[in-house]
């Protein structure tokens, strides 16, 4: 699907309007060496032009990922992938599958700031709600994935999706392989934001409070351990919050995974 009046000029992405509003898209704009073209696709999020023909790409959010396997939308939209040759399924975000609860869950960031201002805030941590989904149907979905030849491909945020859209575009051009950009590492504060918005009903806000008043992650989950749940001093964390982050800190899962085997 080489479209015309972009032959010859730069290497083209078709998006679906669908997706016009996402971050994914807005980043796509940003990058300088590709075209970034909008239309109404019947199949796919985006279509990669590259030399050896098109790559067929959904694009799916965790969360996105794991409500379509309960409503059905995800079987329809594999099967028509089958129309192209090549395609790719890019999982943005995290799974975790719970067999004790038999459901999943997932974890999804925003990525990369759009403005350099907000440079500070790039990590956004968000936990999805639960799905009643049993792990062993996710497993089975995984296991059509591989059988139909749809190749899977985990992504952290909306910016590394549109990065690698952009990496299949330009890929074999201006010696472009190894890297795509320098990867940054986290800085300390972003690393502790990050180990206190893992845990259930923290979002990256009550972290910085979190960090704010007790200084450091190891003091934060003390007090969780330590403070009445009705009297905890961080306002925002209730007290049901409170005990359910004090039973997963001091639940020991791997005793009890060992006695049910025994």
């Amino acid at each position: 699907m080489i479209l015309d009046e972009y032959l010859g000029e730069k290497p083209i992405i078709i998006y679906d309007t669908r997706e016009k509003k996402s971050f994914v898209v807005r980043h796509l704009k940003n990058f300088e060496e590709i075209v970034a073209v909008e239309r109404t696709l019947e199949i796919a999020d985006y279509l990669v032009q590259t030399e050896k023909g098109t790559i067929a790409v959904e694009r799916k959010r965790a969360s996105d990922f794991l409500s379509s396997i309960v409503d059905g939308r995800l079987t329809n939209q594999l099967e028509n992938l089958q129309e192209y040759e090549d395609r790719r399924l890019i999982l943005e975000g995290c799974i975790f599958p719970n067999l004790r609860e038999k459901a999943c869950y997932s974890l999804s960031r925003l990525g990369k700031s759009l403005k350099k201002s907000q440079a500070k805030a790039q990590l956004r941590v968000v936990w999805a709600t639960k799905y009643n989904l049993h792990p062993h149907v996710l497993a089975s979905v995984f296991e059509k994935l591989q059988e139909a030849r749809i190749t899977i491909i985990p992504t952290g945020s909306a910016y590394d999706t549109a990065e690698l859209l952009r990496y299949w575009a330009t890929s074999g051009k201006k010696g472009e392989y190894i890297a795509i950009r320098k990867k940054q590492k986290l800085s300390e504060i972003n690393e502790q934001l990050f180990l206190l918005a893992g845990l259930p009903g923290i979002n990256t806000k009550r972290a910085e409070a979190l960090l704010n008043h007790f200084g450091s992650p190891i003091k934060a989950f003390e007090a969780f351990l330590t403070y009445n749940p009705k009297k905890f001093p961080v306002k925002g964390i209730g007290e049901k919050t409170v005990k359910e982050i004090r039973r997963i800190l001091s639940k020991e899962v791997k005793k009890e995974e060992e006695k049910s085997i025994n």
